[in-house]
């Protein structure tokens, strides 16, 4: 059972999609859920042809540190999470890979673009 598939069952929401699953749910899994989806993982990798798994391992390597980066960087405010949305959506051509909540999006924006405007009234 693949770790998203643990985190699931953990958390009694076996349908959740894999977006709706936070970091903090990591707690609730136990030393053996850790190792049966671990085990899982190396049943998958297993089915990659071997003159390829290295080249998997370091393209996965790559991506992880690049999804680290991107959230170190997009993560620290409101301001830098909706810019860090916006090239997202650049970068996949706004084909997100999970359905995106498009009048929430646009109530982060709106919100933001009030406290802007406020402080431009204010400074006036």
């Amino acid at each position: 059972m693949s770790l998203t598939d643990q985190l699931r069952r953990a958390i009694g929401e076996p349908e959740a999609d894999s977006f709706q699953l936070m970091t903090e749910q990591l707690w609730t899994l136990t030393g053996a859920d850790l190792l049966e989806a671990g085990k899982a993982w190396e049943r998958e990798l297993a089915d990659v042809p071997e003159p390829l798994r290295d080249e998997v391992l370091a393209e996965q390597r790559a991506w992880l540190v690049e999804a680290q980066t991107w959230l170190r960087k997009h993560n620290r405010s409101l301001y830098t999470r909706v810019r860090g949305y916006m090239l997202l959506g650049q970068a996949c051509d706004w084909k997100y890979p999970w359905p995106v909540d498009n009048e929430a999006d646009y109530d982060v924006c709106v919100a933001y673009l009030n406290k802007r405007f406020g402080r431009l009234i204010k400074s006036s």
